[in-house]
């Protein structure tokens, strides 16, 4: 593999040079590009050399300044041949002005290629942000928003500016294609369209280009076109939907005005009054009034509401009687049901969605699907059913179309159980809901349970649900269904929904009530504990066990046992060191059962053993011969400097030589001298008396 010279190199912009002497002119490579994308991705390609030897292999290398070194490319493209012909980089970032590229071969003069390339200029930039639009039909005028670009190195709006393009769209009726294209160039991150007209169709996407900073010179990506206008008006089937919800409504209002007409007219014959009690009169009129009105309510919400999530569209609709009809979805229950005109002797329901089929046989013209059968239907589905007869077979197919602007629903939604009944469900609003969109979730633990919207939400800084959290919630069957849909004035929010076997999102809790008793006779220690506690199951064999133990003290955790036990709750373990501290702490898993596979938390570390340091006995002995130390030092100490060293301590005099030394001629001194001896010599006669 070539490797990047280690002599100076001097880059001149867009100029191919040669680094030694002997390369071959015209062996380097070609038509050298680069592009970054989406905020931190770069490509280079390049062509190979027409001139230069089929075995020749090339190796890039860059760095995004002078002073760092070069870095050699991780991810190659190659060609046919299996020749290097570009390189795919991740997480770059624009740092400085310019960055340096060098190419060179394998193989004796090879002519190498080096770049100077200033990074902010080969940037595409990415799409405007969170595009809405706010129209008001009075004053025939839209107002519209959207945010700056991603990128890497710019922070500043004002370095943006944009082209907004608003194009008329199609009228189907009278037949009529795109009738006009706006165009404008804008700086700031609002524009006024005043040539809005409620009745008509139009669809707006913005780009941004270079302000006067350093970012591109060349147009970005456009954003997601955003329609608005008439195309929020109600569809044919919004109208039908409404006009049987008005017919509905009327029928329930006229049951309700008879039932309060019987029970007026029987209420005139008077009631003698109890003359004890006195009770407050009732208006019977008003609370069946409110009564009717909340179900002409409940009966709109049914019929509008939850059906404009999904358009439901059948391919038999224009046959006179066919012999299915009326084939029906509850998306809540998975089941598909219909009216047959014909006696089959056979019916089998189909459905494809999310990349899966299914066939199922049908029992009294009802298909349910259940257990791995059950399906999102967010992404559209396909129901058909197929009815057999001896002489014949028919088909009844329907689509599942979701509703809603695309990329409005909500991503990465994921749920976790924890603390055995604790449940927290989060998402992500759509990259391309408008700003004011606000999500709500629905769920249902069982097929026979009533779906409940979430009561504790979790909201961000704006005030959009971003998470609910569940308490009390029990594993009852293994599947549940979770749907979450969003309102926005803008346009309508498309749904979502997820089937999730909610054991599979639990987190175990760790085992409990862990406990080691240690006989120092038989070496050994016996480790026990109990399985963690679960809201569904109750059986010990659906948990594996995970025991770790390790030295006490150490800085590093340094394990020392480490091992799985599987449909037992104790461990012994053997020729420990009884002199060491040791810790233990178990998770668990489940096997076999309806139990989450992943380990769960680890339980609290119990420590046993004894500690690797001296005992109490050895520790007062030590600080006794220390405290002696310090005593008997500091005494010393204290005697040579105030002299009662030398007085407990006095100098042994030296004996004189006779034969050296003056005579001393000093009668005085003489006379003090025989004194003394004479003294001694009595002390001396005393004491041979004593004795």
């Amino acid at each position: 593999m070539a490797s990047v010279p280690s002599v100076p190199l001097y880059y001149n912009r867009h100029r191919e040079t040669s680094l030694q002497g002997g390369d071959m002119n015209g062996t380097a490579i070609e038509n050298f590009i680069c592009v970054i994308y989406n905020v931190s991705f770069m490509n280079c390609t390049w062509h190979v050399s027409r001139t230069a030897p089929g075995d020749t292999q090339y190796f890039l290398y860059w760095k995004s300044s002078r002073k760092e070194d070069f870095i050699g490319c991780q991810n190659y493209v190659k060609d046919n041949c299996g020749r290097h012909t570009g390189c795919r980089f991740q997480n770059v970032t624009i740092k400085n002005k310019s960055a340096y590229f060098l190419v060179n071969g394998s193989g004796q003069n090879i002519q190498s290629y080096k770049n100077m390339i200033a990074l902010y200029k080969i940037e595409k930039l990415t799409p405007p942000l969170n595009v809405t639009v706010n129209c008001t039909g009075l004053s025939h005028s839209c107002e519209i928003k959207w945010q700056p670009p991603r990128t890497s190195h710019v922070k500043r709006n004002t370095c943006f500016k944009y082209q907004v393009v608003i194009e008329k769209k199609a009228d189907p009726e009278k037949g009529i294609k795109d009738t006009s294209k706006m165009e404008t160039n804008i700086t700031g991150n609002s524009y006024i369209f005043d040539s809005f007209n409620a009745e008509k169709r139009y669809s707006i996407k913005i780009r941004a280009t270079d302000n006067g900073c350093l970012v591109s010179k060349n147009w970005g990506e456009w954003s997601t076109p955003v329609e608005f206008g008439g195309e929020q008006l109600m569809s044919t089937s919004s109208y039908v939907l409404l006009l049987v919800s008005g017919l509905a409504a009327s029928i329930v209002f006229f049951l309700c005005a008879v039932n309060i007409y019987l029970k007026i007219v029987p209420a005139r014959v008077l009631q003698p009054k109890d003359p004890f009690h006195e009770i407050a009169p009732v208006n019977f009129q008003e609370e069946e009034m409110l009564a009717c009105l909340g179900l002409i309510f409940m009966t709109q919400w049914l019929l509008l509401v939850a059906q404009t999530y999904v358009d439901w569209q059948c391919t038999d609709l224009e046959m006179p009687e066919p012999p299915i009809r009326n084939l029906t979805l509850n998306p809540w229950k998975m089941e598909l049901s219909w009216i047959s005109s014909t006696n089959f002797t056979e019916y089998e329901c189909f459905v494809a969605a999310d990349n899966e089929k299914a066939i199922i046989k049908a029992e009294d013209m009802t298909c349910i699907f259940d257990g791995n059968l059950l399906f999102p239907l967010h992404n559209g589905a396909i129901f058909s059913v197929t009815a057999v007869d001896i002489n014949s077979t028919y088909s009844s197919t329907c689509s599942c179309i979701p509703r809603g602007m695309k990329g409005s629903a909500i991503e990465n939604f994921s749920c976790v159980i924890y603390n055995v009944s604790l449940m927290n469900c989060t998402w992500q609003p759509g990259r391309n809901a408008p700003e004011d969109t606000q999500y709500f979730l629905y769920w249902k633990n069982s097929r026979d349970d009533n779906e409940t919207e979430c009561e504790l939400y979790i909201k961000d800084e704006n005030g959009r649900h971003m998470g609910c959290r569940f308490q009390n919630v029990m594993i009852k069957d293994k599947t549940a269904y979770f749907m979450v849909n969003g309102s926005s004035n803008v346009s309508q929010i498309r749904f979502y929904d997820k089937y999730i076997e909610l054991y599979t999102v639990e987190k175990l809790m760790p085992p409990s009530d862990v406990t080691v008793k240690c006989d120092k006779n038989q070496n050994d220690c016996i480790i026990q504990w109990q399985r963690p506690q679960i809201s569904h199951l109750d059986i010990d064999k659906c948990f594996k066990y995970e025991v770790k133990i390790t030295y006490k003290g150490n800085s590093a955790e340094e394990v020392i046992h480490t091992f799985t036990k599987e449909n037992e709750r104790s461990h012994i373990l053997q020729s420990y060191n009884m002199g060491k501290k040791y810790l233990v702490k178990i998770r668990a898993a489940g096997q076999y059962c309806s139990v989450n596979n992943a380990w769960g938390e680890w339980s609290a570390a119990v420590e046993f053993g004894n500690e690797d340091i001296f005992s109490s006995s050895a520790w007062i002995l030590s600080v006794v011969a220390v405290a002696i130390f310090f005593v008997a030092f500091f005494t010393v100490l204290f005697c040579k400097r105030t002299h009662y060293w030398k007085t407990a301590f006095p100098k042994v005099p030296k004996p004189k030589n006779p034969f050296n030394g003056q005579p001393d001629i000093n009668p005085e001194l003489m006379e003090c001298k025989m004194q003394s001896i004479t003294s001694e010599n009595e002390q001396i006669l005393v004491a041979e008396l004593v004795k």
